[in-house]
């Protein structure tokens, strides 16, 4: 089996408030096209630097990839 990486996206995550129940409500910010060959270190520098102008006490910073699974 190989795999073929062929998208990889940042998501921001993060708080936006509550609801009426004290649940947090979340809000998410999608970055899409990243460039294959960037590492996770630069995604992450970026993603710092994103989360910095964002006014919440709740951020998640997330890699998410698409990959086709082939049969060698």
């Amino acid at each position: 089996m190989d795999s073929l990486n062929l998208d990889e996206s940042l998501v921001i995550k993060y708080s936006i408030g509550k609801d009426e129940k004290g649940n947090d409500i979340f809000k998410k910010q999608r970055f899409s096209n990243i460039n294959l060959g960037a590492g996770d270190d630069a995604i992450f520098e970026v993603a710092k630097v994103i989360e910095g102008i964002i006014d919440s006490n709740q951020v998640y910073l997330i890699k998410e990839e698409s990959n086709l699974f082939m049969d060698s």
